[in-house]
């Protein structure tokens, strides 16, 4: 993984994952560790998408949490947990987003992106409570863009926050 590809805010994300792991004594990050974390950072770009979606990070937070706390402990919170294969190819699609949208660092829509493809290792259990898509999140991506051009005309940054035409495209 070249970190020089991941934006403060991502790398502040992947770091953060650790903490998470860490609390419920589960021995590897995997990809619903880092949902938690990409929607506990506060990014005004994933808020907005969840926002979009009528999702509030909250409830995902919450959805999430049910999730890892009916998973068994098997650390003693002490030690460093690896990345998960899964969380390793995540990330590694995160830069395949980012691409898409033409912005120049993987930032933590692009993770949320990536998490929510159909071939993330993301339980059923929270893909199911949760009901959005990958596409729903470039459709939303796409709304959001579309509002911001009309009422700020010179917005550009993020996926959410005017990547260019790759927004409005939906790309799947």
């Amino acid at each position: 993984m070249d970190i020089s590809s991941y934006s403060n805010d991502s790398r502040t994300v992947i770091k953060n994952a650790q903490e998470v792991v860490a609390a419920f004594r589960h021995a590897e990050i995997d990809v619903e560790h880092l949902l938690m974390v990409v929607v506990r950072h506060e990014s005004p770009e994933v808020e907005s998408i969840l926002n979009q979606l009528k999702k509030p990070a909250s409830f995902v937070e919450s959805i999430v949490e049910i999730y890892l706390k009916d998973q068994p402990a098997k650390a003693t919170g002490r030690e460093k947990a690896p990345v998960s294969p899964a969380v390793q190819t995540i990330l590694a699609n995160a830069i395949d987003e980012k691409a898409k949208l033409y912005d120049a660092l993987v930032e933590p829509e692009h993770i949320l992106i990536a998490v929510f493809d159909p071939r993330s290792a993301l339980s059923g259990y929270v893909r199911d409570k949760l009901d959005f898509t990958k596409e729903d999140i470039y459709r939303a991506i796409a709304e959001i863009k579309a509002v911001q051009q009309i009422t700020e005309p010179s917005a550009g940054k993020g996926a959410a926050g005017g990547a260019g035409a790759a927004a409005a495209e939906a790309p799947g």
